[in-house]
């Protein structure tokens, strides 16, 4: 029978201690909306109605809680408006769009991609609000560097969110490749502690005579 060393416990007591540390988290993922499906088109635009899923987050208009028309995206046959991928965008001017995380939770952004709905370079401002869990708020707000192009925007304290809002005024925008963190739920990472621990603990009362 092969027999742990102590090096090996000690890495077992490290791993539980780092399951419980606010630095165990996710990976970061990016959220490209590729993966949305079965959308209702025509000749150059694909329409999702008032909200859509993608990546393990859902995407909703705010002010428009009906139709098909609300939500929507490019199709390479739109030519100079599509930005060679799909992003997505609200078509009605005003509209803002509303992330959360599918089934709740806590996430953080750090960036995303932005450009003019109609790719024209026309000056306007950003303004995303994320929304915690107790009701606070935190804003950030910025000036379109170049609308022609997808551009990315590094967010400022868009952290332990419950839902993030992006508003671009009476201008519509499209958007893209989000950067997502979701922030693990603390009593799972708690759990998964205590049992690496346990492990640990009688791995070494089981450990041989001639401890390496």
């Amino acid at each position: 029978m092969t027999h742990l060393t102590r090096g090996m416990i000690q890495w077992v007591a490290v791993a539980a201690s780092l399951a419980v540390s606010p630095f165990a988290v996710a990976a970061l993922a990016v959220i490209d909306f590729e993966d949305i499906s079965s959308p209702v088109f025509d000749n150059i635009e694909y329409f999702y109605g008032p909200s859509v899923d993608s990546g393990g987050y859902h995407f909703a208009s705010v002010n428009h809680a009906s139709g098909i028309d609300v939500l929507g995206s490019w199709k390479p046959a739109a030519g100079a408006r599509y930005t060679g991928s799909v992003a997505l965008w609200p078509n009605y001017v005003g509209d803002q769009i509303r992330m959360t995380k599918v089934g709740g939770g806590v996430f953080s952004v750090s960036a995303l991609d932005l450009a003019d709905v109609l790719l024209n370079n026309d000056d306007r401002t950003v303004t995303i609000v994320g929304t915690h869990p107790d009701s606070t708020t935190v804003t950030d707000t910025f000036d379109f560097t170049d609308s022609t192009r997808l551009v990315t925007y590094t967010l400022t304290g868009m952290t332990n969110l419950s839902s993030m809002t992006v508003y671009a005024g009476d201008f519509p925008f499209q958007m893209d490749n989000i950067r997502v963190l979701a922030v693990p739920e603390a009593d799972k990472y708690a759990m998964l502690g205590i049992g690496i621990g346990v492990i640990g603990v009688r791995l070494q009362r089981r450990k041989p005579i001639g401890w390496a």
